[in-house]
């Protein structure tokens, strides 16, 4: 493991490890031909060992990570082609999310289902890709076309307080050390009982054909 990834596992920020443990967390059944859209470093390959198909996807390749490069708005495949697409932290830097969305809805086949993370109170990154933050209603709207649509909040304000003071004074790392007691704050979330936040970090979405 390079040092910098080994920086990412020590010092991460709370949404990460909301992200992370969220999409670990699920019930994910066997699927024959999936998708990850925005792979980046492909952190969720374990979770589909039993695909035939493990394709992934991102407009900026990463040596060893990316089979295809693409654009997420015009993604190269045939209509119903695929049974999963996973796109994890994708959708706000998209310009048009919304043909990103008809663009899944196209490429999977009936049954088919889309996992989606997407922040709501996180800085701006990727400056200046990052577009958009959605509401659960938003998300509503933009994914009208699937016939069932989960929303699940992630996080509250202590994730969100802990990535707004740890992200500050970039770039000079100056409370990035705090961070490692972001390990403690997501665990504490996850073993006790979830109240919905107004204030979450960001939110999963589940949608099925």
């Amino acid at each position: 493991m390079n040092p910098t990834n080994i920086v990412r596992k020590v010092f991460p920020t709370a949404r990460r490890l909301l992200v992370e443990r969220s999409i670990k967390s699920l019930s994910i059944p066997k699927y024959d031909n999936v998708l990850i859209a925005g792979a980046g470093h492909d952190p969720y390959a374990v979770l589909f060992s039993n695909a035939k198909k493990y394709i992934r996807l991102d407009i900026t390749p990463i040596k060893g990570k990316t089979d295809i490069i693409a654009d997420a708005m015009a993604l190269p495949f045939k209509d119903a082609s695929l049974d999963c697409v996973l796109a994890s932290e994708l959708i706000e830097h998209l310009k048009y999310p919304f043909l990103f969305v008809d663009e899944v809805e196209r490429v999977l086949k009936l049954g088919g289902c889309v996992i989606i993370t997407i922040p709501f109170m996180f800085q701006q990154h990727a400056d200046p890709f990052d577009y958009y933050r959605f509401t659960p209603e938003a998300l509503k709207v933009v994914f009208q076309r699937f016939n069932h649509v989960e929303i699940m909040v992630q996080g509250n304000r202590s994730h969100v307080i802990s990535d707004l003071l740890t992200t500050a004074f970039r770039p000079y790392p100056i409370l990035f050390p705090l961070r490692i007691f972001n390990h403690l704050l997501v665990w504490v979330w996850s073993v006790s009982p979830k109240r919905v936040s107004t204030a979450p970090s960001g939110f999963i979405l589940i949608g099925r054909k």
